[in-house]
């Protein structure tokens, strides 16, 4: 009499083949458009001739590190929105998005607003993963004794380092640098004048000081320049002592600064502008 059985039919599971799977970007470097982007491809193919493989993609985790010792700093709210957007954020397109091929290679492609890590600071990178997911049609799910799983996963890692931003200074909207002219007194009597300026640092975690650089002095009469005698040359240490700054630092770990947030201050004693005349 024949024989008969039954003939088990095992599924395979997908292979991944040459794939670009990470990428480090610099912030305000190779922009395209205002963004930072980046984009690989990742090949695939089912040993299974009949199974179709669909491709899709998830947001995993992003952290920030530094190099910077005591230095803290953390994903700001609004990268953080940003990077879970896989809209705009992380695209993948052509075989397997969309509709189902059984092998071929699916690109992506991310893309940041670079505006977005301006606060980073050098020695701060931020780190992005994302996990591309191929499955197929069979529907044995974790697979078993005679199935592999119907699916395989391959995460895509971004890094991101920051650079640093020069502070700035500036006079903005009721900022003083020209104050009213200081009239000479007697010796012993204070003479003065006070100001504000603006500072700004978008690199959050650097702290920001004021030093004076530079003294240039130019004296004149009402018709025109006027000579110093050497006897009464004021000395840069003078001048420089004379100018004062507060708050100092200006802007400390966590600040990126307000309008008028630097206030200035000469103070001097009228006594070494004795030799001034009028006019």
């Amino acid at each position: 009499a024949p024989q008969h059985g039954l003939a088990t039919i095992e599924t395979d599971e997908l292979d991944l083949g040459a794939a670009m799977v990470s990428a480090d970007l610099i912030e305000d470097e190779g922009l395209d458009a205002g963004n930072l982007v980046a984009s690989g491809a990742i090949a695939f193919v089912d040993p299974d001739a009949s199974d179709r493989v669909s491709v899709t993609r998830a947001f995993v985790s992003t952290n920030v590190t530094t190099q910077r010792p005591g230095k803290t700093t953390a994903v700001s709210p609004a990268l953080q929105i940003a990077l879970e957007n896989l809209a705009s954020a992380f695209v993948l397109s052509d075989d397997g998005v969309g509709s189902a091929v059984n092998a071929g290679s699916v690109t992506w492609d991310f893309t940041l607003d670079n505006a977005l890590v301006q606060y980073l600071a050098a020695g701060e990178v931020v780190t992005v993963v994302y996990r591309v997911t191929f499955r197929d049609d069979s529907g044995v799910g974790a697979g078993g004794a005679l199935h592999e799983p119907d699916s395989v996963t391959q995460d895509v890692t971004i890094t991101i380092a920051g650079v640093n931003d020069r502070p700035t200074i500036a006079a903005e909207a009721g900022d003083t640098t020209d104050p009213a002219p200081i009239v000479e007194a007697d010796a012993g009597t204070a003479i003065g004048a006070t100001g504000t300026l603006s500072v700004r640092d978008v690199d959050v975690t650097d702290v920001v000081t004021v030093a004076i650089d530079a003294v240039a002095v130019s004296q004149r009469t009402a018709v025109g320049p006027m000579t110093i005698a050497p006897g009464n040359a004021i000395l840069d240490a003078a001048l420089r002592s004379w100018l004062t700054f507060a708050p100092t630092p200006v802007l400390t770990a966590g600040q990126v600064g307000t309008a008028n947030d630097l206030t200035w201050t000469f103070s001097a004693d009228s006594g070494p502008f004795d030799y001034l005349n009028c006019g």
